[in-house]
């Protein structure tokens, strides 16, 4: 009898944006590396890039100082072991430059190793699907890398997945990386003299054992540290997730390592007292892996509920903890270390620079206090002076320690005058300062619109706009730029020292020599025709817009022209093929952008662009109180000058880039027509605002909100960058043209503040 089957398939894993920002700043630094020969520059150069200033790089112990190595710090249960598996294709295609090699996984226990390589290994799992970008994969554990074959390694990517302690065991006749093994033999035949004396012996050193130890050694492997779960004890929460318990109860859980990824609320019955209590207790709640932002605002945070005489200082060791263990910084631990309730907020005056003010107390009293007797913790908010028995608190004090200082009195009167005394430091001698997002006013700002094929949609990217795309042959010359690269790239692999800057002097580039001629010893490439190396370039270039057939004519006549060249042959072309794909991916991507320029001046700019492109009908942009998370934060006491903002939307501000943008913000700060204002950071999804141009998203400096309801928005730019922005400048004038008057946009040079004015019609 004929039935019906349903098969369910698991779907498409889709990265989160931070997850996907951080693969790209990898593959950045990768790229780097290769094209500048040392880890060092291409640190420094990534993390400026990043956060607008250079970042030293600190070479490991015990290895070349050129050694590319970093560290990805992304949110607990953000998903590092799948960053860690998008990673491999990128290890392979820009930063060895090989199309197999040995991925070393280490894990903190044998618990994660098997955890980890059921992942990796199950087809339909996202980690699995993720190694496979790298093209053949072979996920093994230690014993299995015992008897690798010359035919896995030199086919497929090989990934052993073991725990730290199977490599740090102090004797080496325990570790089983160490010991010889006649399976691994046949990976030893053919190695050069070089190569063997390099080989790790017995301890006779007599004899070079053929261990997994000395294969690692000969195939310099990309080692994968994962140190996010660190667990002294294993308990028996492996299937809280769809599980049905909502409370649970213990009382040393905390003390024996016990975690759970779904614990949003904890309370502790201990004093923290410990810096480690503190950690602990953030840890647990901070394990949200599938969090996302509720309409009901407080299923949009973690909650601690502790016991504490002091909530200021408990507060304060919450927001060091997050500082010195979790990688915050101190503007965002003062931002998300908040009081729950209103009148807790005064006891908590140490919270971010200049939010609160505090007027001292004094009450004159009858009698002689003995501050002896009163808490060490709470006789630093108080000074007694015996020569006018005057009490001052200098900080608020709660109840519990008011009343501690009440039980040192012994008349009536001073137990009524030191009531009231500690009721006003906690409250009239308060003054706390709230900016708008933390008064609760709202700030929405028009967004460009555009209708295609009859629908309004919010403007976010010119790949929307339907336009004709072919990669055209006439574009396929290698230009001398190209062809300096690749010369470029001959002579850092040759060694010797290259001129980088200033600073840096000559960098040497020994380190991305001797590698790619290690790994050319241990992956020889075969010898290449014209037409595989052209079908090579084809897979591995990926650009959904451009057909097959299109790509294959391109590569084609690109490759054959560059064979052309004067010292271009097969063999040269086969042993750069991977610099060669990032050029000709460069080169499409350059077409591609050109392409986009012409349909996006034609679709904003062209005749009848007020029927296609509107401003705010339906879609405005909104400054969430909880959203801006700066890379670097403004404090008050800069470089480019002392300024105590008051009009700044929310408590914390993104920093400047330059002097002159730092006083422009002090100029806005100032004006009365500005309600308040933000500075805008740059690509912070979900926390900027931006203005879709043709290769990317604008995003201006400032924006504001007037005290008649209207928008300014105002972007600072150096004479010497004047004409460069003449493209955003157009795109920020047509947006505020098109808004109906809801909008203004400037853009100022040399420091021309009338022209603000003048646009604002004041």
């Amino acid at each position: 009898m004929p039935y019906a089957k349903t098969i369910q398939t698991m779907p498409a894993f889709q990265p989160k944006a931070y997850q996907q920002s951080a693969l790209e700043r990898v593959e950045h630094y990768f790229r780097l590396c290769q094209q500048m020969g040392n880890a060092d520059y291409a640190f420094q150069e990534t993390t400026k890039e990043l956060w607008g200033r250079k970042s030293g790089f600190t070479p490991l112990k015990g290895f070349s100082d050129e050694m590319p190595y970093f560290c990805l710090r992304v949110p607990t249960g953000g998903g590092k072991t799948y960053l860690a598996a998008k990673s491999v294709a990128m290890v392979n295609k820009h930063l060895l430059h090989t199309d197999y090699s040995v991925i070393l996984w280490l894990v903190p226990s044998k618990a994660i190793r098997d955890q980890t390589l059921a992942g990796l290994r199950t087809l339909d799992h996202p980690y699995n699907a993720a190694l496979r970008e790298a093209g053949a994969v072979t996920v093994i554990d230690l014993d299995e890398a015992k008897s690798l074959t010359r035919s896995t390694l030199e086919t497929s990517t090989v990934i052993i997945v073991a725990t730290r302690q199977e490599f740090q065991v102090g004797d080496e006749e325990i570790r089983k990386v160490y010991e010889s093994s006649g399976a691994l033999m046949d990976l030893f035949n053919g190695i050069t003299d070089e190569q063997r004396a390099s080989l790790h012996r017995d301890k006779e050193n007599k004899t070079i054992p053929y261990s997994l130890a000395n294969v690692l050694r000969l195939r310099h492997p990309f080692i994968i540290v994962d140190e996010a779960h660190n667990s002294r004890t294993q308990l028996a929460f492996d299937t809280l997730a769809k599980c049905p318990a909502k409370f649970i109860i213990t009382q040393k859980a905390l003390a024996e390592g016990w975690d759970c990824a779904f614990a949003y609320i904890l309370v502790s019955m201990a004093e923290l007292r410990s810096a480690t209590a503190v950690e602990q207790l953030l840890d647990r709640i901070l394990r949200q892996p599938q969090a996302k932002r509720r309409e009901s605002e407080p299923l949009n945070r973690s909650y601690a509920y502790v016991v504490s005489k002091d909530f200021g200082e408990t507060a304060a060791r919450l927001r060091d903890s997050l500082v010195e263990t979790a990688g915050f910084n101190r503007e965002e631990a003062a931002e998300f270390v908040a009081a729950k309730q209103e009148s807790q907020a005064p006891l908590d005056f140490k919270r971010g620079e200049n939010r609160i003010r505090i007027t001292p107390v004094d009450t004159k009293l009858s009698e002689e206090l003995d501050m002896s007797k009163v808490s060490t913790e709470t006789r630093k908010k108080l000074k007694w002076s015996k020569a006018n028995r005057t009490l001052t608190f200098t900080a608020p004090l709660s109840e519990a320690e008011t009343a501690e200082v009440k039980a040192v009195a012994v008349m009536d009167a001073s137990k009524e005058a030191i009531d009231r005394a500690g009721v006003a430091s906690r409250t009239n001698a308060v003054e706390i300062f709230r900016t708008p997002s933390e008064l609760g006013a709202s700030f929405f700002v028009p967004q460009l619109e555009v209708i295609i094929d009859g629908e309004l949609r919010l403007f976010d990217e010119t790949e929307a706009l339907d336009y004709p795309w072919n990669l055209p042959l006439y574009d396929t010359d290698v230009d001398a730029r190209q062809l300096g690269i690749i010369d470029g790239a001959s002579k850092i692999k040759e060694g010797g020292l290259i001129d980088v800057d200033e600073t840096l002097g000559k960098v040497k580039t020994e380190f991305a020599r001797n590698l790619e001629r290690d790994l050319g010893l241990a992956y020889k490439p075969e010898h290449w025709n014209e037409a595989k190396l052209a079908a090579w370039f084809c897979r591995q270039i990926h650009n959904p817009s451009i057909t097959h057939a299109s790509k294959r004519a391109f590569v084609a006549a690109w490759l054959r022209k560059l064979l052309s060249k004067e010292g271009m042959d097969l063999a040269r072309v086969n042993r750069q093929k991977f610099l060669l794909r990032n050029l000709i991916e460069e080169q499409v991507k350059l077409l591609r952008d050109e392409a986009k320029v012409r349909a996006h001046q034609d679709f904003l700019f062209g005749d009848g662009n007020n029927e296609r492109v509107r401003v705010g009908s339906e879609y405005a942009f909104e400054f969430h109180p909880d959203a801006y998370a700066p890379d670097r934060d403004y404090i008050t006491s800069h470089e480019f000058g002392v300024y105590e903002f008051k009009k700044h939307y929310y408590p914390r501000m993104g920093d400047f880039d330059s002097k002159e943008e730092f006083e422009c913000a002090c100029w806005l700060d100032r004006q009365a027509s500005v309600e308040f204002w933000v500075r805008n950071l740059v690509r912070k999804n979900g926390a900027s605002f931006f203005l879709q141009s043709a290769t990317g998203k604008f995003y201006p400096d400032f924006i504001c909100k007037l005290t008649d309801g209207r928008i300014l928005v105002v972007e600072y730019k150096g004479a010497d960058r004047w004409e460069a922005a003449k493209p955003n400048r157009l795109l920020g004038e047509l947006w505020a043209e098109l808004s109906n008057g809801k909008c203004v946009f400037v853009m100022v040079k040399d420091k021309q503040w009338g022209t603000i004015t003048t646009a604002m019609g004041m």
